[in-house]
């Protein structure tokens, strides 16, 4: 009979990133430091569940885009965008800005919170994609999409 273990070490909390990317909070990396343990499905990532609501903040790339998660409500924030009179963000389970997004909203503020929980529920990989739309009603570029981690 084979016997399958894994020897979890708890210590001090430390940052990885892959991709300049932060993990997630709580997620199981292996030893290596940069890759996730994941369930069957190869896709969700295997995490420690928070013992209460604790809000993470993630940011993309170039630090123009963030949101603080505080269990499925997200404090939404980003730069001005030089003659935006509007902003557009998409979020979606999917890395795609095209292929549609589960919830999204428009403003003309520069932040926006917004409930999750209609759209995601357990643990889920989260992108959110912000473009800016001009007085003549034309699109901006998307700005570098931000990644997050949702929990419930």
């Amino acid at each position: 009979m084979c016997a399958l273990g894994l020897d979890l070490n708890v210590g001090a909390p430390r940052v990885f990133t892959s991709g300049g990317v932060p993990s997630p909070d709580g997620v199981i990396l292996l030893e290596d430091g940069f890759t996730y343990l994941v369930t069957e499905n190869g896709v969700d990532k295997l995490a420690f569940e928070p013992a209460s609501n604790t809000p993470q903040t993630f940011t993309n790339s170039d630090s123009s885009f963030s949101v603080t998660v505080n269990g499925m409500v997200g404090n939404f924030s980003w730069n001005a965008i030089t003659n935006a009179a509007a902003y557009h963000v998409h979020i979606s389970t999917i890395n795609d800005s095209s292929a549609g997004s589960n919830i999204g909203f428009s403003t003309i503020n520069t932040t926006k919170n917004l409930d999750m929980s209609a759209g995601f529920s357990g643990a889920l990989n989260v992108y959110a994609f912000l473009r800016p739309q001009f007085a003549d009603g034309s699109y901006g570029s998307y700005i570098p999409t931000l990644t997050l981690y949702v929990h419930d």
